[in-house]
C-alpha cells in the first residue's frame, strides 16, 4: 500500500479545514462520498448507497447540505496525492 504523508485529514485535528473539489471524505456512519465542493456554505457531494434495504438497491445522488465537520471522521486531500513525487 501507497502512504503519502498528508494525504488522510483527520477532521478531529483540522476543524476549520474543508474537503476540496474531488476529495474523497469518509462519514461517522461507515459511508463515503466525493465533495464537488462548497457554494456559500451548502456542500454539495455525490454519494453512493443511498438506496439500501428500504428500496431493495442502492444509488448514487447528488446532495447538497450544510457541512457538519463532526458528521465527518475525514478525507482523502487528492491535491496531495496528485502533487506527491
Amino acid at each position: 500500500m501507497c502512504r503519502i504523508p498528508g494525504a488522510w485529514v483527520k477532521q478531529k485535528d483540522n476543524l476549520l479545514a474543508r474537503p476540496d473539489y474531488g476529495d474523497i471524505v469518509r462519514w461517522n456512519k461507515f459511508h463515503v462520498g466525493v465533495s464537488l465542493g462548497f457554494v456559500g456554505r451548502t456542500w454539495h457531494t455525490i454519494e453512493g448507497g443511498q438506496g439500501g434495504p428500504i428500496q431493495n438497491h442502492d444509488i448514487i445522488k447528488f446532495k447538497k447540505g450544510q457541512y457538519n465537520p463532526g458528521a465527518i471522521l475525514g478525507w482523502v486531500n487528492l491535491a496531495t496525492i496528485y502533487d506527491a513525487p
